[in-house]
C-alpha cells in the first residue's frame, strides 16, 4: 500500500463513520451552517468573492468620503477657534484700553477733587481774610472818627 491509498481509506473511513453516526457529525453540520449563516448576515448582500471586494471598494469610498468630510469639518472647528481666539484678544485688548482710560478719569477726577478742595480752602482763606480786613477797616474808620472828634474837641479847646 502507498500513502494515497492510506488517505483514500481514511476518508472512506470517515464517510462511513459519517454514514452510521449521523449524531456526532449533525452539531458539526448545524455549527458550520450558523457559521455561513452569520457570515452572510455579516455580509450582507455579498454571496461571492467579488461582490464583497466591491461591496469593500465601496465602503473604502464612503470612508474617504467621510474622512474628507470630517477633516473639513476639523477645519471649520479650528477657524472657528482662531477667530474666538483672536476675537477674545480683541475683547481682552478693549478691556484693558477701557480699563485705562477709566483709571486716568479716575486720576483726573482725583486731580480735581483735590484742586477743588485746594480752591475751597483758598477761597476759605480769602473770605477770613476779608472778614479780617473788614474788621480792622471797621476798626480803623472807628480810630479815625475816635481822632477826628479828638481833634475836633483839642481845637474847640485851643479854639
Amino acid at each position: 500500500m502507498d500513502i494515497r491509498n492510506l488517505e483514500n481509506l481514511k476518508a472512506f473511513s470517515s464517510f462511513v463513520d459519517f454514514l452510521e453516526n449521523p449524531g456526532k457529525y449533525r452539531t458539526l453540520l448545524d455549527e458550520a451552517k450558523e457559521v455561513v449563516k452569520q457570515f452572510y448576515e455579516g455580509a450582507g448582500f455579498a454571496r461571492s468573492v467579488a461582490e464583497l471586494r466591491e461591496w469593500k471598494q465601496i465602503e473604502e469610498q464612503g470612508f474617504s468620503f467621510r474622512e474628507r468630510d470630517l477633516l473639513k469639518r476639523e477645519e471649520a472647528v479650528e477657524k472657528v477657534n482662531l477667530d474666538l481666539e483672536y476675537r477674545e484678544a480683541e475683547l481682552h485688548k478693549e478691556y484693558t484700553d477701557k480699563e485705562a482710560k477709566l483709571k486716568l478719569k479716575e486720576d483726573m477726577l482725583k486731580q480735581r477733587e483735590t484742586a477743588v478742595l485746594d480752591l475751597e480752602a483758598q477761597s476759605f482763606a480769602i473770605e477770613k481774610l476779608r472778614l479780617e480786613y473788614t474788621r480792622d477797616l471797621q476798626a480803623l474808620e472807628k480810630q479815625r472818627k475816635d481822632l477826628r472828634e479828638r481833634e475836633n474837641a483839642l481845637k474847640a479847646v485851643l479854639g
